[in-house]
């Protein structure tokens, strides 16, 4: 059956998800991204080739790639969108403050008063920092390599493929 790959990279793709959250709770980690690239790629590839090896599971080459093909695509869409659900961004902010406060309201200023307030960006910086995407000197805040490199994907990204001028998207 077509479909079979299909379903064993989905099911794969869950139950590597479901091993992540259990880790998720148990192991605190210093670098967010790193963690996520061992829990989706690197821990599974080892698991995949070594099952595709040492079993008759797969069916075939064929059955192996369709179904890694789509392990892979659901990883990537989870790697990318993780770090944007994880933090809070201002429009969920304003909702749920909006939410909290539901029979007084609130005004503008108010609004504007306590999300200023928020510690969003130094937490974002913090994370940059473990995740060795910028570095502190002279109390100025510098792009490592690795930041370097995630910048010029978003850049292409944004700029190249969605034709989004600078400062939107």
């Amino acid at each position: 059956m077509i479909y079979e790959p299909l379903i064993f990279g989905i099911v794969s793709f869950f139950f590597f998800l479901c091993l992540f959250i259990i880790f998720n709770r148990i192991i605190k980690y210093q670098s967010e991204i790193l963690f996520l690239m061992l829990s989706f790629i690197c821990g599974p590839t080892i698991c995949f080739f070594g099952l595709f090896f040492l079993t008759d599971i797969f069916n075939g080459l064929l059955f192996f790639i369709t179904f890694i093909e789509m392990y892979y695509v659901l990883s990537l869409i989870f790697i990318i969108s993780y770090p944007a659900f994880k933090i809070d961004i201002p429009s969920f902010k304003i909702l749920y403050l909006l939410n909290d406060n539901k029979e007084d309201g609130l005004k503008e200023s108010d609004i504007i008063n306590i999300i200023s307030s928020n510690d969003m960006l130094l937490n974002r910086i913090y994370e940059l920092e473990n995740d060795s995407m910028i570095f502190r000197k002279n109390k100025n805040l510098y792009l490592k390599p690795r930041g370097k490199f995630l910048v010029s994907i978003l850049y292409f990204y944004k700029r190249k493929l969605m034709k989004l001028p600078f400062g939107e998207g």
